[in-house]
């Protein structure tokens, strides 16, 4: 089984606006005279910001589990290896502060789009703009190592037929094609 732990700095900062926003929610509340369309608005992000962000610091999953039956994103259900068509590193570059610097991540393709709804709710937006991408900067090992290790996963859980995993396009046969002489008729 492969871990790559969850860095906790963002839900905490999630879990910071949610309450903000619930504050404001509740401050146009006791407003005279009450707006209650600005409460709704304000209760609707903040509740789902609160709880979503308040269970994943008191259960801590890790961000990316892989078992040889599949990859579990943020202790969201099983996704099949069967699913999965490529497991690889990304490096993107981030500035910030005059300084520039690569962003290694685990990047994921599947077969079908419609997999990304069985990634948790708090990875559609992001996964439909950039692809799935895990961060490995919690983790002990380097973005480069766990990719191969997924990978290798994949390609055991999936099979290879002569080195091709099954379902690729298949390799083009040479032939010989022999013409006719227009001579000898």
């Amino acid at each position: 089984m492969i871990e790559v732990p969850r860095d906790l700095a963002a839900n905490v900062w999630k879990l910071g606006l949610g309450i903000l926003l619930a504050a404001g929610s509740l401050a146009v509340a006791f407003d005279h005279p009450p707006k209650w369309i600005a409460v709704a608005l304000l209760a609707v992000f903040a509740l789902p910001l609160i709880a979503a962000n308040t269970r994943l610091l008191l259960v801590r999953p890790p961000a990316l589990r892989a078992t040889p039956a599949g990859v579990a994103f943020s202790g969201s259900a099983i996704i099949a290896w069967q699913e999965i068509k490529a497991v690889y590193e990304i490096l993107s570059p981030a500035t910030g502060h005059g300084t520039s610097i690569q962003v290694r991540t685990l990047g994921f393709a599947f077969h079908r789009k419609r997999t990304l709804l069985r990634l948790p709710p708090s990875l559609w937006l992001i996964s439909l703009v950039m692809g799935v991408r895990i961060s490995a900067d919690a983790s002990r090992e380097a973005s480069a190592v766990l990719a191969i290790k997924l990978d290798g996963l994949r390609v055991a859980a999936c099979g290879t037929e002569d080195g091709v995993v099954p379902g690729a396009s298949e390799i083009p046969s040479a032939r010989v094609v022999r013409r006719r002489d227009r001579h000898s008729a």
